[in-house]
């Protein structure tokens, strides 16, 4: 359909070339603008189903090694990523 609008309006001689370069232009950063809405609503959808994704593997791992493993492994496994954690920071302070 733009791109319709875009060829009549080339071809239309009534406008002058000014009004008719600043119609393209619109027209054209318009379509542009739409494109990124578009492409940042995927990306948000992307990230809903990624945190869903996330809280089901929660409810259904947790549970299962809270079962299995004894005190000192959840404590010992616990420590381990809060080391890695606290390395990630200081490599992306770096």
């Amino acid at each position: 359909m733009v791109s319709g609008l875009l060829m009549t309006l080339e071809m239309t001689p009534k406008f002058n070339g000014i009004v008719r370069k600043r119609l393209f232009d619109q027209i054209r950063n318009s379509v542009l603008m739409h494109a990124q809405v578009e492409e940042e609503i995927r990306k948000l959808a992307d990230l809903k189903q990624n945190i869903e994704h996330h809280e089901e593997e929660e409810g259904e791992l947790f549970p299962l090694v809270t079962s299995r493993m004894s005190c000192q492994q959840l404590t010992e496994i616990g420590q381990r990523m809060h080391d890695r954690k606290a390395s990630l920071k200081t490599q992306m302070a770096a």
